[in-house]
């Protein structure tokens, strides 16, 4: 920092201000340290995205076992998963002649792929699934598998 004294009017004056160079500096500065942490934001929030993903999935497949347990609305609950890049907890047993004013979603980001099961329903009262086996959700870094057993309990 370069300070300047100069008179005016018989009084005094310091003027202090930072120089071009000592600008330049701090901007380049902060643009090394940007461009350095950009690759280990990028994968944190890539690996965010697929464990979010999966805790939603899982919340969805036992929401609709609740619901078939509980007898709601006196059907089969069931979770469509991938079907045009959503998951989607239906009543039904049959995805395409549903009645779409029971469903919930929610969105699959693009970079995440999910395959294996595409449709499981729980069936009334005793809540067993009828798919078993594996969903594997990928991104570019990972996967996760989460497992459906034929009592409906979820390994993650």
């Amino acid at each position: 920092m370069k300070k300047t004294d100069f008179t005016l009017y018989k009084y005094k004056i310091n003027l202090t201000g930072f120089t071009l160079i000592e600008v330049l500096l701090t901007i380049a500065i902060v643009l090394l340290v940007g461009a350095i942490s950009a690759p280990f934001y990028m994968s944190f929030h890539s690996s965010s995205q697929i464990d979010v993903t999966a805790q939603e999935l899982i919340q969805t497949l036992r929401r609709a076992e609740l619901k078939a347990l509980n007898n709601e609305n006196d059907d089969n609950w069931s979770v469509a998963i991938g079907e045009n890049d959503q998951v989607t907890l239906f009543k039904g047993s049959d995805y395409y002649i549903r009645d779409t004013s029971f469903d919930e979603e929610f969105d699959i980001p693009p970079n995440i792929e999910i395959s294996g099961i595409p449709i499981v329903v729980y069936q009334k009262f005793s809540g067993n699934p009828s798919e078993i086996g594996t969903i594997n959700i990928t991104n570019q870094e990972r996967t996760v598998n989460i497992n459906l057993n034929s009592l409906g309990v979820i390994d993650y």
